[in-house]
């Protein structure tokens, strides 16, 4: 038996799943117990799962699909003349316990051999494109476990995010989290009973979930801070910490942590930070920030929201008093958890004990602090819903409580409860049923407070939510201080200065390295601005915009092809995060003695492989280059002959020109092919499809018409190939004008073949190795005005969006080719235009590449 230990570079998140031999025992480190048959299971796509080696029950819940692979050494596959393993893949459904209960065998390498050894690594069914990874929706605690873990906008279970977790960061108990004006996502860690563990404030980034470490001195050490429950940042871009124990609110600066003292305390607080052990209950849990800028913080011993003078205020840190009637005398606020302001002004708090939602009147109402009412029974609700009217639910002959630890207004407007069972013989919360995200319609729809239902997965095994706490928005304005503008991204389109001609009259080269630009969109399509408007100018990293892409963490990479770079920009905020990792001419091979760029040398067409790294065109060498999709790093083992980081290279062809590539459904790469500039002519630009290993396997041309110039490719949800082809891209160098300046530019949409066998016998359709390649058929074509065709991606609905630099916009059309108009208010930066000592005279802005951060709207 062989095993391919190369496997696990290539599944999901670079992370292998447990590997089960063919007995179903779990397979051994070592592979001692391998045996003839090994089964790997490989997480699928859409449903990426916490970080690690992890048993099938932990995984999967009922209902999930798993690709499993197996290789087995079969004499078969010698007769075949092959000398790798036979390999089988399929979608196995499992049930919660793991067990199989139904096989659905989609490539079997007895009849393919060819199409799937070891050198042609990608037989998903599935590609990043088809799979989006969005940064998530919202975070939340699952305090228990000690993990913070994402969901997407339609309620999939995401995963852990990142390091976020006891393993990889020592995180305990996370009870509060927020978004920090830089993106990053900060979480308290903590042990109510273990009063040792944490005390601190611990740092991740905000899209990847990677750890950067404790915030500066926001530890029990040196601030004495003890059992932190509460966090935000408040106006003065400063962060203000809950430290339950010691009833106090500590102050910390939002840039470096430092401390910078007690912000806010009660005659209840204690010296030293030493709490009586007659007095184990915390204080201060939580805090936020109201409208009028004032701090309110909920106390457990007092049953009531206390107020503070806010940061801005002439005596900030002043203590107010408790805010109107919430309190548990005037309204029965008991055991408030959890505390939120909602975009019609009013306060909102959980009385965990009663298990209910409560509303008072908000600072700037007629009556601030006047108790509004119940705007949620949960205890009711739940235990309507599983028909436990004595609210015993382990049937102890003790009632048990339905609690709510966190409370968030999403960007849709609607209320999201964090809610568990407590038992009353165990305060662990039920393990299945109990932990739930409950959403309610917001105070400004027409249903206001009506029950929207569990969201999404939250509430399965799958979810692994126990005692989930604050759900905090990625992208919601609650999330940032008002300051940060970029809080709600969801489309980023690249936008050049001027296309102005070359030297030798040749356009495609860019004038300006000043000013060229990154244009961001919320999911509404409103114009939010420029990602690097603070960076225009001289010190401006974007020179000629080429590709956009999201890496694998959910960070943005451009490739910038006159300085021949791909840079990275935070997701979430937009924030410049530099040069990504090797992605550059000194990090690929470039000789600073020699006046050749033999390394990275006009980076264009940029996209993430389905093993989560990335893909770069590296068009002045001729050559696909791969970089590791987290870190950057340039893929060459320098320990061997072979280069592993070249895909592709051409060697023995003229001056051709690669431009954007995408992995197909296949796990093929699909790259544009376009003839030289010296040599223009109309039809002799391809698409060209290699295997992973750099094996060219077949060349498309068009149909009727031939491809002139492909300008642009991508991967639509449905699996199809999107081809832009602008043949006013080839220009007669003479005169500097298109070839042909009537030709319309296009979009040609093809179905890929993406069932295994890649390779069948023309006569029966049957699997063989030595058989001819199933091509991709081309099953629409539309044409969208001359000079349009400067870059496209297909959203998760099917609509297109084409970048068209000719006309200066970025048109959408449905999959028929039907115009839906044009994104709104594309525009130049300011500084770019000539009556402000700009070098652009027409005003027009030259789109480019784009990619969604989450779907639009």
């Amino acid at each position: 038996m062989e095993f391919c230990d190369r496997w696990a570079n290539f599944l999901p998140y670079v992370r292998s799943a447990q590997g089960f031999t063919s007995d179903g025992q779990p397979l051994n480190p070592d592979f001692s117990n391998a045996g003839e048959i090994i089964t790997q299971i490989m997480l699928p796509r859409m449903n990426v799962v916490a970080p690690g080696n992890l048993t099938i029950q932990e995984t999967f819940a009922d209902g999930n699909r798993v690709m499993v692979h197996l290789r087995e050494t079969n004499a078969a596959a010698l007769e075949t003349g092959n000398r790798y393993d036979l390999d089988i893949f399929s979608w196995m459904t499992v049930n919660a316990e793991g067990r199989v209960t139904s096989n659905q065998v989609i490539v079997d390498t007895y009849s393919t051999v060819e199409a799937l050894r070891p050198d042609a690594l990608f037989p998903l069914p599935g590609s990043p494109q088809q799979a989006r990874h969005y940064p998530p929706f919202f975070v939340t605690g699952s305090r228990v476990n000690g993990l913070v873990v994402g969901f997407d906008q339609q309620g999939n279970y995401i995963g852990v995010v990142g390091q976020a977790n006891p393993n990889d960061s020592q995180l305990a108990q996370p009870s509060a989290i927020t978004y920090g004006p830089n993106g990053d996502l900060y979480v308290t860690s903590s042990d109510a009973v273990d009063r040792t563990r944490g005390n601190e404030i611990l740092v991740y980034d905000g899209v990847s979930g990677t750890f950067k470490g404790v915030f500066g001195q926001a530890t029990n050490a040196e601030s004495g801070l003890l059992n932190p429950t509460g966090i935000k940042f408040g106006p003065d871009g400063n962060l203000y910490v809950a430290s339950a124990y010691t009833s106090q609110v500590l102050q910390y600066d939002g840039q470096t942590g430092d401390f910078m003292g007690v912000y806010a305390t009660r005659n209840n607080g204690y010296p030293d930070n030493i709490v009586p052990e007659e007095m184990p209950i915390p204080d201060f849990t939580v805090l936020v920030f109201g409208p009028d800028g004032n701090l309110y913080v909920t106390s457990l011993l007092e049953g009531a929201v206390l107020s503070y003078a806010g940061p801005n205020a002439a005596n900030p840190g002043e203590f107010l008093g408790v805010y109107g009637q919430a309190n548990r005398d005037d309204s029965e606020l008991t055991e408030p958890r959890a505390i939120v302001f909602c975009p019609d002004g009013n306060l909102y708090v959980t009385s965990a004990a009663m298990g209910r939602i409560l509303r008072y009147a908000g600072p700037a109402q007629d009556n601030p602090g006047a108790f509004l009412g119940v705007y949620a029974d949960i205890t009711s609700e739940v235990s309507t819903e599983m028909n436990v009217p004595d609210l015993d639910f382990n049937q102890d002959g003790r009632p048990d409580r339905v609690i709510q630890n966190g409370l968030g207004f999403g960007s849709d407007g609607n209320l999201y409860v964090s809610s568990s069972i407590e038992l009353a013989a165990d305060p662990i919360p039920m393990p299945t049923g109990g932990s739930q995200i409950r959403r309610y319609a917001g105070p400004l729809q027409d249903n206001a407070g009506a029950f929207l239902g569990v969201f999404g997965q939250a509430d399965t095994p799958n979810a692994r939510l126990f005692l989930p706490t604050t759900p905090e928005f990625a992208h919601s304005e609650n999330s940032f201080p008002l300051a940060q503008r970029f809080n709600s991204i969801a489309f980023v389109v690249g936008i050049n200065t001027d296309r102005a001609a070359d030297a030798a009259g040749t356009p495609g080269f860019f004038q300006s390295d000043d000013t060229d630009a990154l244009a961001a969109y919320d999911s509404n399509m409103q114009f939010l601005g420029f990602l690097n408007q603070n960076l225009l100018g001289p010190d401006n990293p974007l020179d000629g915009i080429g590709g956009v892409t999201l890496a694998p963490n959910g960070h943005l990479l451009v490739s910038s092809q006159l300085s021949s770079q791909v840079l990275q920009f935070n997701s979430l905020t937009g924030e410049y995060m530099g040069v990504f990792g090797d992605a550059s001419p000194e990090g690929t091979g470039d000789d600073p003695d020699t006046d050749e760029n033999e390394g990275l040398n006009f980076a264009a067409g940029i996209t993430v492989g389905p093993d989560n790294n990335v893909y770069v065109t590296d068009l002045g060498n001729k050559r696909i280059l791969r970089f590791d999709g987290y870190t950057g790093r340039f893929l060459d083992d320098p320990n061997t002959r072979e280069n592993e980081g070249v895909v592709v290279q051409l060697t023995d062809e003229a001056e051709v020109r690669f431009t954007d590539l995408a992995f197909g459904p296949d796990g093929r790469i699909y790259i544009g092919l376009n003839p030289p500039l010296e040599q223009p002519a109309l039809g002799t630009a391809e698409v060209r499809v290699y295997r992973p290993d750099g094996t060219l396997e077949a060349q498309l041309v068009g149909t009727d018409r031939r491809l002139d110039f492909v300008a642009a490719l991508d991967i639509g949800t449905d699996g199809r190939l999107y081809v832009g082809d602008d043949p006013a891209s080839l220009v007669d160098p003479a005169v500097g004008q298109p070839i042909d300046p009537d030709r319309q530019s296009r979009i040609l949409v093809y179905d890929l073949p993406n069932v295994h066998p890649l390779f069948v016998n023309p006569e029966t359709g049957q699997g063989d190795p030595d058989g001819v390649r199933q091509l991709p058929q081309l099953v629409n074509e539309f044409e969208i005005g001359i000079g349009n065709a400067g870059g496209l991606t297909v959203d998760t609905d099917g609509t297109i969006y084409v970048s068209q630099p000719w006309f200066g916009q970025v048109a959408r059309y449905n999959s028929n080719g039907e115009s839906l108009g044009t994104l709104p208010n594309l525009r130049l930066p300011d500084v770019a235009l000539l009556e402000n000592g700009g070098v652009d005279a027409d005003g027009r802005p030259r789109p480019t590449g784009s990619i969604f951060v989450k779907p639009m709207q």
